[in-house]
């Protein structure tokens, strides 16, 4: 599929190539004209949205209202700072994970992010259970969370890995949020973690950003996969590798910048 061009008013412009796997958003605002390029050419697979999970190539959402809904959100972000949360996938309080999570949030800040970081209580929620959904009521716990994921317009998420997967806190937390109305759709996330192994979470972060895609949620292309957790940080709870530290700040930058360009809601 080629890229296409969209009419939309006051010369704003919506060029989507799905070619090579790009999103490119142009728009004019009342304040300034911006450029944003986003590769998705780091993804995992070729597609997004639901029909990733059946196989099946996504269609280009070419459609005015979609687009001119997509720029008016950019728009409105030139009047609020974009509202993110911050959380690690563990419910360990000195969680390697959650040390990782400063350097993203500083980034965000940087680059104009709101930016709230929620302790490991928000995701100590009871296991996934229909029965206890009663015509569309939640229970409280839940219901303060999936409050929490609705109401951002992004998501900062450090991962840990076990057992080759996303950890189960994690997941759980995910599908009471994904219970419609899907609290996850339209966000941008990003994504990152550390483990005590050598490969840096990428089977975790294979597993969750699936998980997310499959819900609508966008994905920074990029991400932070630090191996040998128990040696990357010093007795003081730093990063020994400045390199680390810079790449996890650039990925909150990406994601408020991300944000704020309107990307979650094409």
């Amino acid at each position: 599929m080629g890229s296409r061009a969209i009419e939309l008013p006051e010369r704003e412009a919506l060029v989507i190539k799905l070619s090579d796997v790009q999103v490119r958003l142009q728009y004019r605002s009342r304040v300034r004209q911006r450029l944003m390029v986003l590769d998705y050419s780091r993804l995992h697979g070729p597609t997004w949205g639901r029909r990733r999970a059946l196989g099946r190539p996504a269609p280009c959402p070419t459609g005015q209202a979609a687009a001119s809904a997509a720029i008016d959100y950019a728009v409105a972000m030139d009047d609020r700072a974009p509202q993110i949360v911050a959380f690690a996938g563990s419910l360990r309080r000195e969680s390697y994970n959650r040390r990782l999570l400063r350097y993203a949030i500083d980034g965000a800040r940087t680059a104009g992010g709101d930016v709230e970081e929620l302790g490991p209580g928000h995701l100590a929620l009871p296991l996934y259970n229909a029965d206890l959904e009663q015509e569309g009521r939640f229970p409280e716990d839940v219901t303060a969370w999936r409050e929490l994921i609705a109401r951002c317009d992004g998501l900062l998420i450090a991962a840990p890995e076990y057992n080759h997967g996303m950890p189960g806190v994690l997941k759980n937390a995910i599908d009471w949020a994904s219970r419609p109305p899907n609290a996850f759709s339209g966000k941008v996330a990003a994504s990152f973690g550390t483990t005590p192994g050598a490969f840096g979470t990428a089977r975790s972060q294979t597993s969750l950003r699936a998980t997310l895609l499959a819900l609508n949620v966008w994905l920074v292309p990029r991400t932070v996969l630090i191996p040998h957790a128990r040696e990357a940080f010093d007795g003081a709870g730093d990063l020994k590798n400045e390199r680390q530290a810079r790449e996890l700040a650039a990925l909150g930058t990406a994601l408020a910048n991300a944000v704020r360009a309107g990307i979650g809601k094409l």
